[in-house]
């Protein structure tokens, strides 16, 4: 009894195990039936290839080499905005007072004191202290102390203006100012005075914001690549009276430092070294008490390049899923070339792989390429050795 329903029990397991894989199949039949194709070939569910990528299909037409010189000289221009460079004194007036009157007599005195600040001492070039006489008494000094110190007595006249140097070593950050006049001594019944109007302190700066100037030039990574030559020209015009030296680096690497001629040009031959691809750095500088204007400021990239009639250059891309198909053992990347007359052979450089190809005796060559190509950007160049008309060059990325 046991053994018997023992049997049953496993006949009717079968026939169920049967059903569930009969059914499996049918699905996985109507799956491949109706899947798109591309997701039959991710999954291995067909052996048919999908369509062939073409990846370049060019007609180059006639190519020939000229026998003379077959290379030509070019020039791009690189236009650098003019600068005025200005590293003269400018004068600033700080009033001290409208008007003001000293007095001195034998038992008092009126005195003028000030007191004024010097942000940088070394801008100064020079300082003065600057008032008009417009009224005296009696033949008493005009007497001014810096800081403590005399720096200046002498009688002066009615609508005098005086301009007072203020020495340099004697000033300090803060200062103080006093002016007074001189006793009338043994004639004590009378009175020494000056009335004084406009009383100034002028003073000579260097500014470090126009003896500097700077400009930025954009230099594409094409143009540095090829330039065999570069050269910086300027023309350089004097404003200031006296002959001072100019500085011009790129990049922090001096280029020029001497006294210019005015009205005559520069020409400065650049090491390819001071240059990077993108923006660059110029930076003019004038020594102090100079001033000058350059105009027609060009950088001169020249380069030297072989004349197309000799050789024809294309470039095409690769996407990431032609790539797969690169990188995959069951497909070709083949090159094909036919022509219609000329040279038996022709020289092919692809990614910097020179290559050197004959044509059968149906004019045409028929290579796989898929080691020397590249994920993204590839370009080929082809030159002949003779006069050749090449009908067609193409890649195809295809099933073998």
């Amino acid at each position: 009894m046991l053994s018997k329903k023992a049997q049953g029990t496993f006949s009717g397991g079968a026939i169920g195990g049967t059903v569930i894989i009969i059914v499996l199949l049918t699905f996985i039949l109507i799956y491949i039936a109706v899947v798109p194709s591309e997701y039959k070939e991710e999954f291995n569910l067909t052996p048919t290839p999908p369509a062939d990528y073409v990846v370049l299909e060019e007609h180059p037409g006639r190519l020939f080499i000229e026998d003379e010189d077959s290379s030509k000289t070019e020039f791009n221009t690189v236009s650098i905005e003019d600068v005025v460079l200005d590293n003269t004194p400018e004068q600033e007036s700080t009033l001290l007072l409208p008007q003001g009157i000293v007095k001195k007599s034998l038992f008092s005195a009126d005195i003028l004191t000030f007191s004024f600040d010097v942000d940088d001492l070394d801008a100064i070039n020079k300082i003065y202290l600057s008032a008009n006489i417009i009224d005296k008494r009696g033949s008493g000094l005009v007497i001014v102390k810096l800081n403590g110190v005399t720096i200046y007595e002498s009688e002066e006249p009615i609508n005098k203006n005086l301009k007072i140097t203020l020495p340099r070593h004697y000033l300090l950050e803060s200062n103080t100012i006093k002016i007074t006049t001189s006793s009338p001594g043994w004639m004590f019944w009378t009175v020494n005075s000056y009335v004084l109007s406009d009383i100034y302190v002028i003073e000579d700066l260097y500014s470090e914001d126009d003896a500097k100037v700077r400009r930025i030039v954009f230099i594409n990574s094409e143009t540095l690549a090829d330039a065999k030559s570069i050269k910086f020209s300027a023309y350089p015009k004097r404003i200031s009276d006296e002959d001072k030296e100019v500085n011009i680096n790129i990049n922090g690497n001096t280029i020029y430092s001497g006294v210019p001629i005015s009205n005559s040009g520069i020409d400065i031959e650049i090491s390819k070294e001071h240059f990077k691809s993108g923006t660059n750095n110029i930076e003019f500088e004038v020594e102090k008490n100079g001033k000058y204007e350059l105009i027609y400021m060009d950088l001169l990239f020249k380069t030297v390049e072989v004349k197309d009639e000799g050789m024809v250059k294309y470039t095409f891309s690769i996407s990431d899923k032609q790539w797969e198909k690169v990188e995959d053992s069951r497909y070709e990347c083949e090159l094909f070339a036919s022509k219609t007359s000329g040279d038996k052979s022709i020289n092919i450089e692809l990614n910097d792989n020179v290559l050197r190809y004959s044509f059968d005796n149906n004019y045409e060559i028929s290579r796989d390429v898929c080691e020397f190509l590249e994920r993204e950007d590839n370009e080929i160049t082809i030159t002949p050795d003779e006069e050749v008309y090449l009908n067609v060059i193409k890649i195809t990325i295809q099933n073998k």
